[in-house]
């Protein structure tokens, strides 16, 4: 690539392709925000030019079995890290489906950044003091995006954050549920 605007560009319609936003609870305690990136381990070249580009990121890899390919996974889950990422994908947009799930993933991060912030105002020891059950909701969303599409029929209000809740299962789900 010419330039590093010309690589963001470029990563952005690569992670809207390739990428999977998770949000992730860990027992009752804590929550963190994860991009990942799984490929091939033939395709191991392209994790590794993303991870030098952006100075972020680890990669792991699978060894090739009976059942399947050996793959290589590039994964963020860094706060300073995702912050960085928020601001690439503010930036440089997802122009496809997966904003939604961007858009629901950065209001995660954003809000365990704000309970790690206020951890860290405490002293470095003791819980992070974010919203556990707007972060269940949102982890919820997120998950149900991938099985349902998004139709906004109700809303709920959680801390008066007016957020959107109800999906319409797609067509094959419905058929087998009938």
């Amino acid at each position: 690539m010419k330039n590093k605007e010309q690589f963001l560009d470029w990563f952005a319609g690569f992670v809207a392709g390739e990428g999977c936003f998770r949000i992730e609870k860990h027992g009752n305690k804590w929550f963190n925000c994860r991009l990942t990136i799984l490929l091939r381990d033939d395709d191991l070249p392209i994790l590794l030019k993303i991870q030098e580009t952006l100075e972020m990121g680890v990669i792991s890899r699978e060894r090739a079995n009976y059942i399947s390919q050996g793959r290589a996974m590039w994964a963020v889950t860094a706060t300073d890290d995702i912050l960085r990422l928020i601001d690439i994908f503010d930036t440089h947009p997802l122009l496809a489906k997966k904003q939604r799930d961007y858009e629901i993933w950065k209001e995660a991060a954003l809000e365990i950044n704000r309970g790690q912030q206020k951890r860290r105002g405490r002293g470095r020891y003791g819980p992070a003091t974010y919203n556990r059950r707007y972060l269940d909701h949102l982890k919820q969303k997120l998950s149900l995006i991938k099985v349902y599409e998004m139709s906004p029929i109700e809303e709920l209000e959680i801390e008066g954050r007016q957020l959107e809740l109800s999906f319409y299962k797609k067509e094959a789900q419905s058929e087998r549920e009938g």
